[in-house]
C-alpha cells in the first residue's frame, strides 16, 4: 500500500504527504480533504478532515469524536460514527487527492 501498517496519519499529514497528486473535481476513490477555515492562502494549505468518494456525488466519513478517537469505546462516547454524505464541493474549502492510476 501508500503507507505501512504501523503508520499513522494525521488529516493533515496525509495530504501534505500526497498534495502533488492534486485533481480538480470529485471522483470515485478520491481523497477529499477539508481545509481549515483560516487556510485561504495558498501557501497556509492546513487540512481538518479527509474523506473517500465514493463517485463525483457522495462521501464516506467518519465525523463526530476528535483526532484522538482511537477505539470503539471513545467512539460511542464521543458519538462519533462513519456516514455517508452529498460532496457539497467549493474550491475554497476542500482539495481533492487520487492516488491511482488510469
Amino acid at each position: 500500500g501508500f503507507i505501512g501498517e504501523n503508520e499513522d496519519y494525521t488529516a493533515n499529514r496525509l495530504f501534505q504527504k500526497y498534495k502533488s497528486n492534486q485533481i480538480k473535481s470529485p471522483r470515485k476513490g478520491a481523497l477529499i480533504f477539508r481545509l481549515n477555515q483560516d487556510s485561504h492562502a495558498e501557501h497556509a494549505e492546513h487540512v481538518e478532515h479527509v474523506a473517500i468518494c465514493l463517485d463525483h456525488q457522495f462521501k464516506i466519513e467518519a465525523i463526530g469524536g476528535a483526532e484522538g478517537t482511537s477505539s470503539p469505546v471513545i467512539s460511542w462516547l464521543n458519538n462519533a460514527f462513519v456516514k455517508i454524505r452529498p460532496i457539497n464541493f467549493n474550491k475554497n474549502k476542500y482539495k481533492i487527492i487520487y492516488l491511482f492510476k488510469d
